[in-house]
């Protein structure tokens, strides 16, 4: 994962650096770029739903992706669906896992962040994605 900590190294200057000068497209470009090909292997590897998650290193992976979302939506390809949603579907499992009911508002803030990404890139899936989630819901009572 050294090429994560480089990531997050380069993501803190980005942050710090952000106030102060104006964005640089070209990098961004090659940031978003090594974000889409180091956050798979952060789902894959730490936010996998079960008792025995770490939470500390689940809830660090959610907020760097909530982050990313809000700042570098081209990450997320601008909002494609299929950029979005099976992150989503990823995160979501969590909300039932009782050992994380502590820490919902950080899973839903991710959530919220990855469907403002949605509705801004394809509001035809970010409207389809709530009528299916009102007929699970309606189903269940």
């Amino acid at each position: 994962m050294a090429n994560l900590s480089s990531l997050v190294h380069e993501l803190r200057e980005r942050i710090a650096a952000s106030s102060s000068t104006p964005p640089n497209i070209r990098n961004d470009d090659a940031l978003e770029v090594r974000f889409r090909a180091v956050l798979p292997n952060l789902l894959n590897a730490y936010v996998v739903p079960s008792a025995s998650a770490n939470e500390r290193e689940v809830f660090a992976v959610l907020k760097l992706i909530a982050h990313t979302a809000k700042n570098f939506p081209g990450v997320f390809y601008h909002g494609k669906a299929g950029a979005v949603l099976p992150v989503i579907g990823r995160i979501l499992p969590f909300l039932a896992e009782p050992a994380f009911c502590s820490r919902h508002a950080v899973i839903i803030e991710t959530v919220g962040a990855l469907l403002s990404t949605l509705r801004t890139g394809d509001r035809d899936a970010y409207r389809q994605f709530f009528m299916d989630t009102l007929l699970v819901v309606e189903g269940t009572h």
